[in-house]
Parts: C-alpha cells; sequence; structure tokens
C-alpha cells in the first residue's frame, strides 16, 4: 500500500506518452490501485468458472434450493446457455458457456422430511433419469462377495437372507436396509479382529438394529418389539452356533487405546479425567457399548432418546476417558450455516489492512484441530444447516468454504456425534430426510431402568441411605407412570417428563439441607409442576403409597418470611443479602407467594434454572423482581416474542458509540459506589466514604468540562476524551480496593464487567471507529 503514493507522480507523467505498451503497463498499475484500495471484490462464483471453463458442473440436492436460486439457472440451462451477470452493477457481464460445458444434477424425489418435486418446467428443461435403488439379489452378492474378508465369504449367504428378510418383514414401517446400510455392515466386518460369526451379529447391530425406530414416530414399546423381532430375523439366518454375548462390562486403559471389549479406540492426546458419571449401571454399560461400536467404522454417530437418559453425559463421559477434547454445539431453528463453519466478521485488529477478517466457526475449527464434535438437538436444525454438513458426513469428508475458496478434509482423529429427543415429543422438533439419517451410525439410547437409577444415584449421594434412593426412584417411576403411560392424572399441562434429572435434584437438596424427612421437597420438585388441586391430590396419594401412610403434605410445616440485613430466609431456604433496597414500591409478600418463592430461592442458591408457569397476573414476575430486590441484587428483564432474534440474546457486531459506552460505564460505577458509601457508612467507614466521594467528583467534573469544550466545536461531537477514561479506570481501582478491605461488603453488580466494558472502551478508539462487538 505504501508503493502507491510513490507511482502517483510517475503515473501522471506517463499517461500522455503515445507507446501502447508503456499505456498498457499505466492502465494495468491504475486497476492494480483499484482493486488494492477496494473493500470489495467480484469473485466468480463455482458455476461461473466452469461455464468459462468448460467443465462439468454438478448440482448437488437441486430441490432444495429456493425458487429464486432456480430460477437464476434458468438462462443457463436454455439453448443460448448464456448468464448476465448484473449483480456487478456497471460492470455487468455476460457469459457465454464453453462448448465443452456440461450441467448435470441430482436430487431425491419428494414425499420425504424437507424434500420436495421440481416444477415441471424446471424439469422439462433437463434430460431426466431415474435411478432404482440397488435391490437385485444378484447385484447385492456381487458387492457383498467383494467387500467381505476371506474369512468370513461363506457368511455371503446369510448376509443376502437376512437383507431379504428384514426389507420384506418391515416394508410397512418403511425400513429397509439400504446400500450405506450394508456397505458399513460390510466395512466393520473387514476391519474387526472378533471370529467371523461375532463381526457378523456385531456388524449388523452397528448399522441397522441399535437405530430401528429412530427418527420416526413409533412409540418406544413398538421400537422395542421390531428390534427383538430383527434380531430372531438375523440369528435365524446364522448357520450355527450361535455366538455368546459380549462378556465384558470394564473400561480397559492401555497404552494407546482404551474402550470396552472387544470394541476399542485410540487414545486422545489428553489425560483422562475422573468422572462424575458411573459406568456401573447396567443399561449405561450397555449404551455406552453401543457407541463403542459404532466408533469401529468411520461414520458419523447419531443418539436418540428421551429427555435425561444422558445422551449428551455418554458422550461427554466417553471423550473424557479416551482423552479427547469435546466440542457441544447446540443447534436450534435460529443456528445458522457461518455459525459452524465461520464468516467475514469486523476486525479488531489496529494494524489489520482490511477492516473484515475472516473467523473460523466452531465447526471448522474443532475440524481443522482433529476435536470431537457433538451436535446437540439435532432435528431442531434448518435444512439448509443439515445439507451444509453433507459433504464432511459422507465419503468426501470434506468441507468447503466458498468465502475463501478453500477445502479442509476431516482428519482421521475428527468424530462428529449428534443426539436429538424422539419426534413424537414435538417442541419444534421435525423428521430429518432418509437421505440425511442414511449417513450416521444410528443409535437408540435405551431408556434408564430403576435399576439403573439406583446405582447411579447411591454412587453419586452416599450420605443419603440406600433403602431410601430406592423409595425416591420408585415415587419417581409411579409419577412417570401414572402421568405419561396411563394418563390417571396431570392431563392439564401435560406432556411431563420425570427422569433421572429430577432424581438428581431431589438428592443434592436432601444432601444440601438438614430436614427430617426427604419427602420435604416433594412439594417443590413434584406437587408444584401440576396444576390443579385434583392432581395434587393425586399425587399426594402417591406419595403416601410409597414412603408411608404418615408421611403427608401436612408433615411439612408451612413456610415462614424472616429478614435480617445479611440473609433472607423463606422455609428452610436462606439466600445472603448483597445490599439494602428501597422496599417502599414493591409489592407486598403475599402468604400464597411463599412456597414459590422458596422453590424460587432454592433454584438460585443451588444455580438451576426456574420456570415459573401460572395465568396472567397471578404474580409470576412480581416474585421473580420481589425476590431480586429483598436480596439486592439488580434484575435484567427481557418480553420474549415469536418475532425475537437470537442476536436480541446473544449480542451481535454493531457500531458502537463510544460516549454512550463510557456513559454506561459512569452510570454503573455511580451505582456501585452509591451502595458501597451506604455499607461504609453503618460500617463507621468513613474515611472511605470520603475517597470514593472525592474519585467521583472528578469524574463528574472532567465530563462536564469536555462536554462545555465539545459543544465550541462543529464537528467530532462523539470524540473521546482519555482523561475522562483514566478516571473512570482510577475510580474502578478505588471501589476494587475498598472492596477488598472490607470483606464482609457485597456488591449488587459485577466489577469484572465493568473491567470489560473499560477495556472494550480504549479498544474502540484504538481502533478508530471501526465496528466491535
Amino acid at each position: 500500500m505504501q508503493l502507491f503514493p510513490v507511482l502517483e507522480p510517475l503515473l501522471a507523467k506517463t499517461q500522455h506518452i503515445d507507446d501502447s505498451s508503456l499505456q498498457t503497463v499505466v492502465q494495468s498499475l491504475l486497476k492494480l490501485k483499484q482493486r488494492a484500495i477496494a473493500l470489495f471484490e467480484w469473485v466468480d462464483g463455482p458455476l461461473v468458472t466452469s461455464m468459462k471453463g468448460g467443465d462439468l458442473f454438478l448440482v448437488d440436492e437441486i430441490n432444495l434450493a429456493d425458487d429464486a436460486v432456480l430460477e437464476r439457472l434458468n438462462s443457463v440451462l436454455e439453448p443460448a446457455r448464456g448468464l448476465v451477470l448484473a449483480e456487478k452493477g456497471d460492470d455487468a457481464e455476460h457469459i457465454t458457456a464453453d462448448p465443452k460445458w456440461r450441467i448435470l444434477a441430482t436430487m431425491n424425489p419428494g414425499g420425504d422430511f424437507g424434500k420436495r418435486e421440481l416444477s415441471p418446467a424446471l424439469r422439462n428443461r433437463f434430460t431426466e433419469i431415474w435411478v432404482p435403488s440397488l435391490s437385485s439379489v444378484s447385484d447385492l452378492a456381487i458387492v457383498v462377495r467383494d467387500r467381505l474378508p476371506a474369512a468370513s465369504v461363506h457368511l455371503a449367504p446369510s448376509v443376502l437372507q437376512f437383507v431379504q428378510a428384514f426389507n420384506g418383514h418391515f416394508s410397512l414401517h418403511g425400513w429397509k436396509v439400504t446400500l450405506r446400510d450394508l456397505l458399513s455392515w460390510l466395512n466393520f466386518m473387514h476391519v474387526s479382529t472378533l471370529p467371523p460369526s461375532m463381526a457378523y451379529v456385531q456388524g449388523a447391530a452397528l448399522s441397522i438394529l441399535d437405530g430401528l425406530g429412530l427418527g420416526s414416530t413409533q412409540s418406544l414399546h413398538a421400537a422395542t418389539s421390531a428390534r427383538t423381532t430383527a434380531y430372531g430375523l438375523l440369528l435365524a439366518s446364522l448357520p450355527p452356533p450361535v455366538p455368546d454375548v459380549l462378556p465384558s462390562t470394564q473400561w480397559e486403559t492401555q497404552d494407546t487405546i482404551c474402550g470396552v471389549s472387544p470394541f476399542f479406540i485410540p487414545r486422545g492426546p489428553q489425560a483422562p479425567v475422573p468422572l462424575p458419571f458411573s459406568l456401573a449401571a447396567p443399561t449405561t454399560m450397555k449404551n455406552l457399548q453401543r457407541v463403542l461400536r459404532a466408533l469401529q467404522v468411520s461414520r458419523p454417530i447419531l443418539l436418540e432418546g428421551s429427555p435425561g437418559v444422558g445422551k449428551t453425559s455418554l458422550i461427554h463421559a466417553l471423550a473424557q476417558l479416551s482423552g479427547q477434547t469435546l466440542v457441544r454445539i447446540n443447534l436450534s431453528e435460529q443456528t445458522d450455516v457461518a455459525d459452524l463453519f465461520g464468516s467475514d466478521l469486523p476486525s479488531t485488529d489496529p494494524d489489520a489492512t482490511s477492516p473484515f477478517t475472516w473467523c473460523d466457526g466452531v465447526f471448522l475449527r474443532a475440524l481443522k484441530a482433529g476435536q470431537w464434535v457433538l451436535l446437540d438437538e439435532l432435528n431442531l436444525a434448518s435444512q439448509s444447516v443439515l445439507e451444509g454438513l453433507n459433504a464432511c458426513l459422507d465419503h468426501r469428508g470434506t468441507v468447503y468454504i466458498p468465502e475463501i475458496d478453500k477445502s479442509f478434509h476431516c482428519p482421521s482423529t475428527f468424530r462428529v456425534f449428534a443426539a436429538q429427543n424422539p419426534l413424537r415429543q414435538g417442541g419444534g422438533r421435525k423428521g430429518l430426510p432418509k437421505s440425511f439419517l442414511n449417513r450416521f451410525t444410528r443409535v437408540v439410547v435405551d431408556t434408564l431402568a430403576n435399576e439403573d437409577l439406583n446405582i447411579i444415584a447411591t454412587a453419586l449421594y452416599p450420605s443419603i441411605e440406600p433403602s431410601t434412593i430406592e423409595k425416591m426412584i420408585a415415587f419417581n417411576a409411579l409419577v412417570h407412570q401414572d402421568t405419561m403411560v396411563q394418563g390417571s392424572y396431570g392431563r392439564q399441562g401435560a406432556p411431563w417428563e420425570f427422569n433421572l434429572r429430577d432424581v438428581f435434584r431431589w438428592c443434592t437438596l436432601a444432601s444440601a439441607l438438614t430436614t427430617p424427612s426427604v419427602t420435604w421437597y416433594i412439594p417443590m420438585l413434584y406437587t408444584s409442576r401440576f396444576r390443579t388441586v385434583q392432581d395434587r391430590v393425586c399425587l399426594e396419594r402417591r406419595w403416601r403409597q410409597v414412603f408411608g401412610d404418615t408421611a403427608n403434605s401436612d408433615d411439612v410445616p408451612p413456610p415462614l418470611f424472616h429478614i435480617t440485613p445479611d440473609s433472607l430466609q423463606v422455609g428452610v431456604a436462606v439466600l445472603p443479602r448483597a445490599s439494602f433496597s428501597d422496599l417502599s414500591s414493591l409489592p407486598p409478600l403475599l402468604t400464597q407467594w411463599l412456597e414459590p418463592t422458596e422453590a424460587l430461592m432454592h433454584c438460585v442458591r443451588l444455580q438451576w434454572p426456574a420456570l415459573l408457569v401460572g395465568p396472567s397476573g397471578s404474580g409470576k414476575s412480581a416474585i421473580v423482581k420481589l425476590l431480586a430486590s429483598l436480596t439486592g441484587h439488580r434484575l435484567h428483564e427481557l418480553g420474549l416474542s415469536s418475532g425475537t432474534d437470537a442476536t436480541e440474546l446473544l449480542g451481535c457486531f454493531e457500531q458502537v458509540d463510544v460516549q454512550r459506552r463510557v456513559q454506561e460505564v459512569q452510570t454503573e460505577l455511580s451505582y456501585a459506589v452509591q451502595k458501597l458509601q451506604q455499607q461504609c457508612i453503618l460500617q463507621q467507614e468513613f474515611a472511605s466514604v470520603a475517597q470514593l466521594a472525592d474519585a467521583e467528583y472528578a469524574v463528574l467534573e472532567r465530563q462536564r468540562n469536555w462536554y462545555a469544550y465539545l459543544s465550541t466545536l462543529k464537528g467530532h461531537k462523539s470524540e473521546l476524551d482519555p482523561m475522562t477514561v483514566t478516571l473512570l479506570q482510577q475510580l474502578l481501582a478505588l471501589v476494587v480496593q475498598v472492596v477488598d478491605k472490607h470483606t464482609a461488603i457485597v456488591l449488587p453488580l459485577s466489577l469484572d464487567s465493568i473491567q470489560e466494558k473499560l477495556d472494550s472502551i480504549k479498544l474502540l478508539a484504538s481502533t478508530a471507529g471501526r465496528s466491535s462487538c
């Protein structure tokens, strides 16, 4: 960039020279200068590049594109095969395809989730060819014999027999063994060190049986029954002797591998971490073995199971045990492809030559580092996100980023896991296309039985009597059976979910607080969910049935309210008070609010998310506001609606008014100084009160003088005053010093947050007004 000022005089002198060759050089230099100072530059896309080069151009999944994109292709499908790039503005270009250029397109037929048929007008522009599925026995026999290892060739008839039997038996369910499933089965048998008959059974379980019912609306009972039937078909096609079940249930760690015999995976670079997770439960170990079995082939793994069965925690535990780094990505309808792969974002580097720089997305960073990725809530993501992942989930194993024109190959250590709740549970979940599901090794995570819950809870909460834990788990299972299976009560507000999370919350409360009985927490954890008196009466009947006739809601005393300068107590819930607040403008604390307030205080103390449900005007927001004021904490309130965007919660890049940011810091510091002075006066620390007042006065006086100076100028109304920033930094340092000196003082706001804002102000000043977050 520094070269161009030097060339300016030379360019001015050479513009009048007649020599055509020199004029060509001059024009090239002028174009080079224009490109160097331009903020954006046109780059041909793959369609234009292929048309100019006379290449083959393949449009994959053409029926997933928007109508506007498809209409843009119309002109290149005409006999003239031309394209006008009107997007280039004044430099609009007309392109005619090279005679060697050919366009091909592929698509799955409509009728599946997310798929549609193309319009007859567009289909008529193509020569349409239907490609049938590979279903001929003779064709399948060639594939099977070609892929089976020499030691397992005698099992080829058994493989073909099972495929035919399975496809015939489950045709009404819409389930069939696809070519991808068959290749995954044969690939497992090829790489496995198990005996041929054992590899035959385990490979079929990995590629076909473990995922039966996944992604469908079939009930859990129907899917389990179908899996049992399919196992019968599998064993019936296998010549005797039938292999035994897997004997090992112990985790083993060796020099370079780890796992549960006979399924091992390579160890990662991290040291194994002790788990707050029990693998001794039979169902948990069975689920772990299925995941380890799925890891034997290089395909992504999709786990499906009800909420609370431990899908995410199972993968997290496996990553910790094997020394792998796991990156968890929560997907939703708001997730964009750019969130996963990256985008151009405003640069905060003052020495950067461009105001924008490429930033890798979280998925791309994990891919380049060879880490594990967990895509949580996969069936909440949009279709565009799912299709954007296709290239790295299939045989290509590559991610192409058009913005930087680079391709990234998935390293061998990179593994993709996905988790989702069943489609039948609703909540915005949608069915995934069969073509997309077929790219995964599918694993249905079994629901934990009472025996599993008992083993896990006893291991994690040894302070609670095992007999008590057994009753707690039995009560939880009975409530789930009553509400979700039989529907005898709890219909209003359904569907409910009572699982391992509820047992853990119950055990946590029983371990953290000393009360006469664990039944004291049933009203908070269970009764308070139900919305009618009749439902609560039915729940109490179950309560007495499990814990005895003497256990009922009358044993739990009504919560009492007690407040001191240092703490707030409602019932057995106690929270510290951060500061004094003016309570005159708050609503009175009604007696009927005491129980929900006590439950809310338990959630705050244990850092649990809380959801208050009730009719309009019942006092839900008032309870939260009252608790925040009584404990001296600032409450941030945000109203949501169907038009709320995720950026309103998380934030985004925007142009920032530096003066407004300075004013925000000054306001927060003034609030902190006010609360700090109140507490210092109560403790008779008058010297600290005076120091804080002097430092705050210096900031205010400097701001008044600076604004008076700016009012005399015609421009630069938002220019930053470095001295004001310095004084604010000094005031913050004094506040921190006073707080550190008096450990009993607790402020209702974060001083670290104020420091981050000050650092942001300094960064904004150094980047000369560039965009920042």
